[in-house]
């Protein structure tokens, strides 16, 4: 199994771009192979590119065998920033297609930091994408395993193009880790295959308004990508809550899933005939806060 550090995201304050159709990316070939390792709520390909010294770092996470991909981007070489959010631009793919998204941009010791959400292309969806604004931007882009590269655009850095070459190895591997994940966390819940139609949730913006976060976070003004994993049974009632990240203390978790459980309503998963099922859902929710 390969080490990686747990990198962070943090936020930035407030900016636009203008489309970087015509800019030249940077581009970075990579210097190690992807590796991988888990914790006992998510999982991490990790790969190093450009030179040694001054590498640009792409992790890879995953909550679990369903829902939003977080990447973070980390290197001296990126932009640092204080804790809100900012309109980029990224594709895994052909750069000529870069897609606006909100991304967070901050700062570890001496790296600047870039967090964003990506989706899986194919399959049954299970996550719920939560955000906590009112603009028309898209909080995630696809996933294509088939892409070699990535580029992403932000204020104050000219386009970046990792090589990350083709990917359906390392996220194979990914996705053995997410199955891993889901053994070890022993839900009452039917197997992904066997369901047809996602639980859901009928009120979620009131819902997230109603989650309250660590004050530090809100006074500092921190964007922040919140993970949850839940379990909706037949009867359309939460059964099981787990905030996956980020680490915001055993107390904040509780409350946060106290919320949900009182103020959340839920739709059950059906089945291939139409029965309702116990599911597991998994929910992305991006805290975005504006200067």
């Amino acid at each position: 199994m390969g080490k990686f550090w747990i990198l962070a995201g943090v936020c930035a304050a407030l900016a636009t771009i203008s489309p970087p159709a015509q800019a030249q990316s940077r581009v970075l070939a990579p210097i190690d192979d992807w590796n991988w390792g888990k914790t006992g709520e998510y999982c991490g390909l990790v790969r190093n590119f450009g030179d040694a010294g001054s590498a640009v770092r792409m992790v890879i996470y995953s909550y679990g065998p369903q829902g939003n991909y977080r990447i973070v981007l980390s290197g001296a070489g990126l932009p640092r920033n204080n804790d809100a959010v900012q309109q980029g631009r990224a594709v895994f793919g052909n750069a000529g297609d870069l897609e606006d998204l909100h991304v967070i941009v901050g700062k570890r010791g001496d790296d600047g930091e870039i967090a964003l959400q990506a989706n899986r292309r194919s399959g049954l969806s299970l996550a719920l994408t939560w955000s906590a604004s009112d603009r028309e931007t898209e909080v995630t882009i696809p996933l294509d395993p088939l892409a070699t590269s990535f580029t992403i655009a932000v204020p104050r850095m000219e386009p970046l193009t990792l090589e990350i070459g083709p990917m359906q190895s390392a996220l194979a591997d990914l996705a053995t880790c997410e199955s891993q994940l889901l053994d070890g966390w022993g839900l009452d819940i039917v197997d992904e295959a066997e369901v047809a139609t996602p639980a859901s949730v009928t009120n979620p913006l009131p819902l997230i308004r109603q989650l309250r976060l660590p004050p530090s976070i809100v006074i500092n003004r921190r964007s922040q990508i919140i993970n949850l994993r839940l379990v909706i049974d037949d009867d359309g009632e939460l059964t099981d809550c787990a905030l996956q990240a980020p680490n915001f203390g055993e107390d904040v978790a509780e409350d946060m899933c106290r919320t949900l459980a009182r103020e959340g309503e839920f739709t059950p998963a059906r089945g291939r005939t139409g029965e309702a099922v116990p599911s597991l859902l998994r929910v992305s929710y991006m805290m975005i806060i504006y200067d």
